[in-house]
């Protein structure tokens, strides 16, 4: 959609992929269904150990989706944001940002300082619109980046 090559970019288009999981061990009633829970490539492992029996390590960043395969309700603890990035020592395009469930804010850090990107993914689906400069969001791009920090951090923070 943008000209880009790859799953590198901060955009919907690089961050999203249809995600479709057929068991065919459920009841027809839950066949079928879209669900609207912000899955990530990492609760995959986490949802073949619970449909497997085996606990999922207390260490590991994903959560199991059998939950909602199996028609339950979105548990309350899931999660509402996500941290992401891409690092490229290669080229300058390496960000760090957070998804929520209404703005995305990313900041590439090969710049100095970073140039920072924040999006309504309500108003403005197409994020064509860069929000991290106007003054009437100057508080949500303060979240976003306090947000992105301490995502950031307990990553860094669990590998040690």
């Amino acid at each position: 959609d943008r000209g880009f090559a790859g799953k590198w970019s901060h955009h919907e288009q690089s961050q999203r992929v249809p995600l479709v999981i057929l068991d065919p061990r459920q009841p027809k009633q839950h066949r079928g269904r879209t669900v609207d829970t912000m899955a990530l490539n990492l609760d995959l492992p986490a949802t073949f150990l619970d449909w497997a029996g085996v606990p999922v390590p207390a260490g590991y960043q994903g959560a199991s989706l059998k939950p909602m395969i199996e028609g339950k309700a979105t548990p309350e603890t899931w999660r509402k944001d996500f941290f992401c990035e891409h690092f490229n020592p290669r080229y300058s395009m390496s960000w760090e940002g957070v998804r929520g469930p209404r703005f995305k804010y990313a900041r590439y850090l090969d710049q100095n300082p970073a140039y920072e990107f924040l999006h309504d993914l309500k108003d403005d689906p197409d994020e064509l619109i860069n929000l991290a400069t106007n003054p009437e969001y100057a508080a949500q791009l303060k979240l976003m980046r306090q947000r992105t920090d301490a995502l950031a951090e307990g990553y860094v923070n669990a590998l040690n």
